[in-house]
């Protein structure tokens, strides 16, 4: 039935890929598989084989109707558990359930891991960068007063007069923006130096998934999770939720047929419906029957690597 055993389900599955729908809070880039109706929501499950990258089902589902249950017959029903070996989803919390009770190796998509990390912490990336560029801009405007002071009296040589109130005014208040655009800097200073931390330590994180051994890429976590204490405390509750399954991070380290992320599916819910399409449809049978077209072509050009043109009329066995 498959090229391997392994599939992706992905609300996709073979390896399988899974993905569920969206759901409040969640990144824009995990929302690949859900797709409006008449302004009702249908969530796909599809279970595409990781290394043919045939299709091997497709299902719509209504919101309504797409709970854990629905997930499993579907991956019962169309998967030859006598053969299958993996399957790769997303973080829908569930999934590790059912996929123990079909009998295969359930492994989590990294990539989707990694934005369970970077949305929370992107925003307070975004944050400091928009104190950077503020901080600049008073840096400048303070500059721009400083030297609009220097000009606004003659010269005066050695001390000004204690009598000479405006000059002396003028020479406190320069020394002032001055004194204030030293600490803007620093503040910039510590800032970029944060930023470089939370770089490097997302670094760190990635290494993990690309280590070499097993033993390697345990080492390389236990390593950054016993000092998570010190870090932001996005990085403090990422590490102590992938502690939790770390296990099921790691497959594709030793089992290199098993992909570290859902990518093949990704990909083939933005070839077959992209983003801007998804809200366009007014009946099921004509989102049916877009689907079913774009199965055709995927299967002429992933699956069959053909450039000539599609015949409507082929059917593929």
């Amino acid at each position: 039935m498959f090229g391997n055993g392994h599939v992706q389900f992905q609300g996709e599955c073979g390896g399988a890929i899974l993905q569920s729908y969206p759901t409040e809070g969640s990144n824009p880039l995990d929302l690949s598989d859900y797709v409006f109706v008449s302004k009702q929501l249908f969530l796909r499950m599809t279970i595409i084989d990781i290394k043919t990258k045939l299709i091997i089902a497709e299902k719509l589902v209504n919101e309504e109707e797409y709970n854990d249950q629905t997930i499993k017959d579907f991956l019962e029903n169309n998967i030859n558990t006598e053969t299958l070996k993996s399957i790769t989803t997303d973080g829908r919390k569930n999934y590790k359930t059912i996929i123990s009770a079909i009998g295969a190796i359930h492994h989590r998509c990294f990539f989707h891991l990694m934005q369970n990390l970077m949305t929370p912490l992107q925003k307070h990336v975004n944050k400091l960068e928009r104190k950077i560029k503020t901080n600049t801009k008073k840096i400048t405007k303070n500059k721009e007063e400083i030297e609009r002071r220097k000009q606004k009296y003659t010269p005066h040589k050695g001390r000004i007069p204690l009598k000479d109130t405006k000059r002396q005014n003028n020479k406190n208040k320069i020394k002032e923006l001055t004194d204030e655009n030293k600490k803007i800097r620093q503040e910039n200073r510590n800032i970029k130096k944060e930023l470089q931390t939370i770089q490097t330590n997302k670094e760190r994180i990635q290494k993990i998934f690309k280590s070499k051994t097993l033993k390697q890429a345990t080492r390389r976590f236990n390593t950054i999770y016993n000092n998570r204490k010190t870090l932001h405390h996005t990085f403090q509750t990422f590490l102590e939720n992938m502690n939790k399954d770390l296990d099921l991070f790691l497959n594709h380290i030793e089992n290199k047929d098993i992909p570290a992320t859902n990518n093949t599916v990704e990909n083939y819910y933005r070839t077959t419906l992209p983003r801007k399409h998804k809200r366009i449809y007014r009946t099921l049978k004509g989102l049916q029957k877009r689907i079913k077209q774009q199965q055709l072509r995927w299967t002429h050009r992933q699956v069959l690597y053909r450039k000539d043109n599609i015949d409507k009329n082929t059917k593929y066995n």
